[in-house]
Formats: C-alpha cells, structure tokens, sequence
C-alpha cells in the first residue's frame, strides 16, 4: 500500500467512527501540510468514498448511495430523453456554448451531434466539464475540456483549474442540468465544487438554460446554485407541482414543459 493509500485509509476510519474530520484534524492525525490534506480529500471526494463540506470533510449520509453516473443513466430515461430533444433546437449557428457534466445533458449531446451532422447548425463550440460529453460531442464540433480534477463516479471534472477556465470565455448559452429545486434556495447540487463552476459559468453566459426532470423537485441536493442569477429558461417534463410554482416564477423567466411522448 502506497503511503497516500495508507492516509486516505486512516480517514476513512477516522470517519467511520466520528462521521467527520475537519482540516486541523487530518493534518495534525497525519502531520502533512494543508495542501496535502487537501488533496486528499478532493481524491477521497472524487471516489465516492467520502463528502467535502466547509473546512473538512464527512462520511455519505446515511440513506445516500454514492453517485454514479452509470446507475443514474437509466432513471428517467423517457422524461430526460424529450427534455434532451427540446433543449437541443435551442441551438443555434455560431453559438459558444457552456455543457456541464450528467445524464440529462449527455443525451442533450447526441441530439446536437445529430443535427450538426445533419448540417441543421454550422460552426458550433462546446466547452464541457463532461468526459461523457467529449466522446459523444468530438467528432461533431469544436469542443474543449476547461479541465481541473477528474471526478470518475461523475465522469466529470471540477475544482480551481476548471472554475478558472471558464471565468475567461464568454458563452451564448450556459445548458446545464440540476440535482434538485428548493424554494428558497433555487436549483441546488450535492457538492461546493458543482455549484461554485455554475456558478462562475453562469456570469458568463447570455442565455442561462436548466434542464431537469420532474424528480428533481423531490430530490435533496444542498448547495444552490443559482442564488446570484436568475435563470433565463427551464426545461422539464412535467408541470412544477403547487409547492414550488411560485417561487420559479420569481426565479425563472419561462418554463418549458416536454412531456414524453
């Protein structure tokens, strides 16, 4: 066992007894420095394994399994496939657009490689934080990975690198998907990093476009990140339910239901 093994092994059983750790903690349990802990934790973070929260870490809540994007493929598949559809005739030639990480906007991408391969739209760029969405989106058009740590259960990448990336582009359209709504907080995802890169992407971005199936409003997800801006449309598959009508509507200037066929 390498020694990075060894001391991501004695946080997990840190963990497993107090449920937390704090960054104080690792480091003086380790004797590391700050920078070491961290690293640590983002690689503990991007397993799976473990959670990041402010100024330390925390084991998966109980009740809560582990992100991972093959189990999460095969919910909803109706519902995300006619959100995919709508969203993608939103695009147009010329467009720079933003296309974050998740199984709704991944079939977003094989309905824009279709029509740019059908000569529908010309001369289209894609920035991703999607591994997924590279593959699907490579042989189509123009598309960039704005980098930063890979997270293999999200087949995603995040943290600084990315966030730096895209404070520098300007997009046409930002399309990214949601974790879950809440009411007071808006469109939320589980994690710091998620929602500080929408975030940053969203300053950025003329057209903010959500897209997020009807289960989401019964989702848990605790960051929002849609507290600074508001978000130009929403796309969905079924009606909000009454609890959350009026708050979108403060929130968001159109909605856009696509039922499944």
């Amino acid at each position: 066992m390498t020694k990075v093994k060894r001391q991501e092994e004695q946080i997990i059983e840190r963990l497993r007894g107090a449920g937390q750790i704090s960054s104080d903690q690792a480091r003086r349990m380790l004797g590391v420095s700050a920078s070491t802990v961290r690293r640590l934790f983002m690689s503990l973070e991007a397993s799976g394994r473990a959670v990041r929260k402010f100024g330390g870490l925390q084991s998966v809540p109980d009740g809560k399994s582990v992100y991972l994007f093959e189990e999460q493929e095969v919910l909803h598949v109706e519902e995300k496939q006619a959100i995919a559809v709508e969203a993608a005739q939103l695009v147009e030639t010329d467009d720079v657009l933003y296309i974050d990480w998740g199984t709704t906007v991944s079939r977003l991408c094989v309905q824009l490689a279709k029509r740019i391969k059908d000569g529908e739209i010309q001369n289209v760029t894609v920035f991703t934080n999607s591994m997924t969405n590279i593959n699907l989106l490579s042989d189509a058009c123009s598309v960039f990975c704005v980098g930063g740590l890979y997270r293999a259960n999200r087949k995603e990448f995040t943290g600084y690198l990315a966030e730096e990336t895209v404070r520098s582009i300007a997009f046409t359209k930002a399309l990214v998907s949601s974790d879950g709504y809440n009411p007071a907080l808006g469109f939320t995802t589980f994690d710091f990093d998620s929602a500080r890169l929408c975030e940053t992407v969203f300053v950025n971005a003329q057209q903010k476009i959500v897209l997020m199936d009807s289960s989401k409003y019964d989702a848990f997800a605790t960051v929002s990140f849609t507290r600074r801006h508001a978000v130009d449309l929403l796309i969905t598959d079924a009606p909000p339910p009454e609890t959350a009508r009026e708050a979108l509507q403060r929130q968001v200037k159109e909605i856009r239901v696509t039922p499944p066929l």
